[in-house]
């Protein structure tokens, strides 16, 4: 946002005129209003500048370097200057030194602009040496589960059953082949260990392709050279049945182009070309992953035979691919969190894929590098965006869409795949290296490099690392999932031994012990910046000091401000509901207040705003192409009758303006917008209420939704003291307040409700599409076991000139109202358990968290109703769904994120909200996170062919 605000801009910025498949964000289809707001978030970057006392060139970039940037390499320690890791950027090219690179110019290879792959001989094409000879070593359970060749009819049924897929009985002949395709680098042995053992022997061909760089095109040596035990050992952890190779990338690349990921898009196209030398066929599944990801056995062998939609012939090629819900284990197989999924790896059938299906009818589109290479470009592909592909008449008269590169099946959305009870069909091995330098490394360079991973310790690089630290050292609570809890699934085979699983997580134990002796910590000085212990005390920005320009002063001593707020002295007169967590408040809605002469608001639209607000008569016609914009029918007993619209937020310090373009998007469309503000931030530091009762800002913000919703802001008074390491528990059991105030206005089990943060919405047009459209999510007689929308969301950061093309968010999120708690039918929506007391916050894993049910199943909470538990709106916004898209894969919905009125309102948030980092105070917003970082570099105008033009 930074560089954005600086004119720092490339083609990776979105112009605002761009995205024409769909209506732009109402609000800002005004010209002044777009560029007050960036002349204003231009200011923010610039009084943050000047009170941190930057030039314009000590203005680093740590996040996303301008493709001039050196590139940054890690050579060593510095042992005399114990706490630094010594860099060095001049070192030459690693490749020029390296054995391989005199042996791999004999190989076929294949050139393309930006590189050469050079194809080695495959697993079955090499004789292994006895010395190198590797003997797997499996226990019974693991060998059980590896013994699965033979397909049983019975077996076969019930399998496919557990993924809500058919059993064809003409599959019965053959399994589907896979083919795997992925990149390596310095992923441990240990963890390639842990995915091969996972697909022992199912894959036909593991494609596997190194580089002479890393991803910021720092040079680096061959690891898995030809004749290296490295090679020899990796080519037989698949087992005998799987073609493995490893192939060589040489790139001509000397910019990223502002591309951090780059190099990892154009290197992946190795996969397709080694796909097509070992004979891939159109019914053959391409699989494509990192390293240190795996589809689950049990899910492939799914895969292999049931009856998948997604793997019918005839394919258009239009994003018909499949997502894992990933299991994400941080560094052990000890360290898992509930609920946090990954989504990847990803499928494809082979007749989508590039060099293996038709391209005499699937014509080739226009890529972000050269046009040829890279990502889809946005319009073209990109996010599944066919808008200008079709209108270019880039297909011709065939009907059918491009061919799939490797970085297309894993960068473009998709379905998600998730089990019938919810549970993971993937796991995500994350950062399971052999050392703390190896972590420094990969943080240095890779994807999302971050430049400060050298000078501190692993666990202040970043959240995910921290997590594992706290793990290793023991800090631990009830958001940790133990290994044998997730039992509705298997684990990850390569540990369902305990020997492995416990030598693991003695060696990641003494990593950090290395670490935080190298960088001469003691225990009580080793700091969680993410995610701190509950018995941290809150931290409360007040102001700063003046006296030393650079800092920001900061004061945990601060009283509760609800005992000097006037606000406190009504709130305790309202209607309330009090619960073991905390008291709310409910005051009057808008529809129950006399608006003041002097605070009328009176908005102001252009031709254009106007023209699109007016739409509440519905025309037969215009509803069944908006129906079919979105891939759902238009059924014409909905004529009489919209649906209506209940949206639940919170409110703390957004912007009015930011208010004003979300409300702007729903002006008149919702029944009721329930808001809820709280006392204290998402880590329980105090804040004064901002919307009290009779205050100029809660009388504007009740009017901005239009005469026709009912507004309110009730109140959160909590009696939490700790979040018991939960950065979002206060987020969770705020969001409660949303579902009393639904039920006291009235809500019906037809109602929709949408839950979404203040900055977020979906379109206009897709609300009005669920109102009227047959969504199959809203017919009624549901099981409330996970029917819900997700919005495919366009992010603008900071500004709205600010935008970046395929960059996607996934909220707000929609559910009927029939399954919504204080709504539906209690008597046969049974409650589960909860994380926090077994009442409050998310469901827990096994009784609804991640929609995995087992444990709810198992002990019978259900009885005998066939149906599960009404949903809080925390689960609303936090479970999986399914995403909403529209027909040529244009967004369904705006975030408008950090849109703050000031620097300081900035490093407040991140100092103080969910995901908070401690340092958000002591640095310019710009270093603070890579989000910021965009939008800064777009104010200062550094431009990236990413950004993406408003219109």
């Amino acid at each position: 946002g930074v560089q954005c605000a600086r004119g720092m801009k490339n083609e990776n910025w979105l112009d605002f005129t761009e995205e024409r498949s769909h209506p732009m964000p109402i609000y800002y289809l005004n010209e002044e209003a777009r560029d007050a707001r960036h002349r204003h978030w231009q200011s923010i970057v610039e009084e943050d500048r000047l009170y941190f006392n930057r030039t314009e060139s000590e203005m680093k970039w740590v996040f996303h370097p301008p493709p001039t940037s050196p590139p940054v390499v890690l050579v060593g320690t510095n042992e005399e200057n114990t706490g630094t890791i010594e860099v060095n950027s001049s070192l030459e090219n690693s490749i020029l030194v390296d054995t391989t690179a005199n042996c791999i110019e004999n190989l076929n290879s294949t050139s393309l602009l930006h590189g050469t792959f050079y194809f080695a001989p495959t697993s079955h094409d090499v004789n292994i040496p006895a010395h190198a000879i590797h003997r797997p070593s499996w226990n019974r359970v693991q060998q059980n589960m590896l013994d699965d060749d033979a397909i049983d009819t019975e077996k076969e049924k019930e399998r496919c059953k557990r993924y809500n897929y058919e059993y064809n009985n003409r599959t019965l002949s053959k399994r589907r082949r896979l083919f795997l395709g992925t990149m390596i680098a310095d992923e441990s042995m240990e963890v390639i260990q842990a995915v091969s053992s996972e697909v022992y022997n199912l894959f036909h061909t593991v494609s596997i392709v190194e580089s002479n760089v890393t991803h910021n095109l720092s040079p680096r040596k061959w690891r898995f050279g030809m004749g290296s035990d490295n090679l020899l050992k990796l080519q037989q952890l698949f087992g005998p049945k799987t073609k493995v190779s490893v192939d060589y990338y040489v790139t001509n690349l000397t910019s990223t182009n502002g591309d951090d990921l780059l190099s990892d898009y154009i290197q992946r196209e190795g996969n397709n070309l080694r796909w097509s030398l070992n004979g891939m066929e159109p019914d053959d599944i391409a699989i494509v992953g990192d390293c240190d990801e795996t589809f689950s056995r049990d899910y492939l062998r799914a895969l292999q035979v049931c009856d998948v939609p997604e793997f019918r012939p005839g394919k258009k090629c239009r994003g018909e691919k499949i997502m894992s819900s990933t299991l994400v284990f941080e560094s052990s197989p000890k360290c898992v969190t509930k609920g946090r999924r990954w989504f990847h790896p990803d499928a494809l059938l082979g007749e989508c894929v590039d060099q293996v299906g038709d391209e005499s009818i699937h014509l080739p589109s226009k890529r972000e590098w050269n046009d040829k290479h890279s990502n889809f470009k946005e319009g073209y592909g990109g996010g599944l965006n066919f808008t200008l592909y079709d209108k270019d008449g880039l297909g011709g008269d065939t009907g059918k869409y491009p061919l799939w590169f490797a970085t297309d099946i894993r960068m473009n959305p998709g379905n998600w795949a998730s089990s019938r009870d919810g549970s993971a069909t993937g796991f995500h091995f994350h950062n399971f290296f052999e050392s703390a330098k190896e972590i420094h490394w990969k943080y240095l360079t890779y994807g999302h490099a971050w430049g400060g991973g050298g000078d501190r310790p692993i666990w202040e690089i970043h959240e995910d690392i921290e997590l594992g630290v706290q793990c290793a050292r023991g800090v631990k609570n009830e958001n940790w999932l133990d290994f044998t809890e997730e039992r509705s699934h298997p684990m990850p085979i390569y540990y369902l031994n305990e020997e492995a699983r416990d030598a693991r997580h003695r060696h990641w134990q003494s990593i950090v012990e290395e670490d935080r002796l190298y960088f001469n910590r003691t225990e009580s000085e080793m700091k969680w910046v993410f995610h701190p212990p509950p018995t941290s005390p809150p931290v409360v920005l007040v102001g700063t000091n003046e006296e030393n320009t650079g800092t920001i002063e900061v004061n945990s001593s601060l009283e509760n401000s609800i005992l000097v707020d006037t606000t406190a002295n009504c709130i305790e007169n309202l209607n309330s509901t009090s619960l073991l967590h905390g008291t709310f408040y409910f005051a009057p809605t808008s529809h129950d207040v006399n608006i003041p002469a002097h605070a009328i608001h009176r908005p102001s639209w252009n031709r254009v705003q106007q023209n699109m607000l007016d739409d509440d008569a519905i025309d037969t016609e215009k509803e069944k192409e908006r129906c079919k914009r979105y891939n759902y029918e238009y059924n014409n007993r909905t004529l009489s009758k919209r649906r209506r619209l209940f949206l639940g937020t919170m409110i703390a310090d957004e912007s009015m303006e930011v208010i004003q373009a979300v409300s702007s998007e729903v002006y008149n469309l919702f029944h009721t917008v329930s808001i809820v503000e709280s006392n204290v931030t998402h880590n329980l530091s105090p804040r004064k209420w901002r919307f009290g009762m009779g205050s100029d800002n809660l009388l504007k913000l009740q009017q901005l939704f239009g005469p026709k919703t009912k507004v309110s802001v009730d109140y959160y008074v909590t009696n939490l003291t700790s979040t018991n390491g939960d950065d979002l528990l206060s987020d969770y059991i705020q969001r409660e307040g949303n579902n009393l105030r639904w039920s006291l206005n009235g809500m019906e089990p037809d109602d929709i409700a949408i839950v979404g943060d203040c900055d977020e919405t979906f379109s206009r047009d897709y609300l009005r599409a669920l109102q009227v459209c047959d969504v199959p999510e809203f017919r009624p007689g549901k099981k409330c076991r996970g029917e819900k929308i997700m919005s495919s969301t366009l992010v603008f950061e900071s500004s709205p000139k600010c935008v970046t093309k395929g960059r996607r968010w996934f909220h707000p999120d929609a559910l009927l109202g029939e399954c919504v708690d204080q709504v539906g039918d209690e008597s046969i929506h049974l409650p589960s358990k909860r994380e926090w007391n077994d009442k409050h916050s998310n469901f827990k894993e096994g009784y609804g968290g991640g929609l995995n049910f087992t444990l709810y199943d198992k002990d019978g909470l259900g009885g005998d109703t066939g149906k599960y538990p009404l949903w809080f709106a925390t689960d609303i916004r936090m479970n999986p769904g399914n995403w909403a898209s529209s027909r040529d894969g244009s967004a369904t919905g705006f975030h408008f994120h950090n849109f703050f009125e000031s620097a300081k309102e900035i490093h407040w948030k991140y100092l103080t909200y969910g995901h908070a980092w401690g340092g958000g105070g002591d640095r310019p917003i710009w270093e603070i996170h890579e989000d910021i970082e965009l939008g800064v570099q777009c104010a200062r105008g550094v431009k990236y062919e990413n950004w993406l033009d408003f219109t």
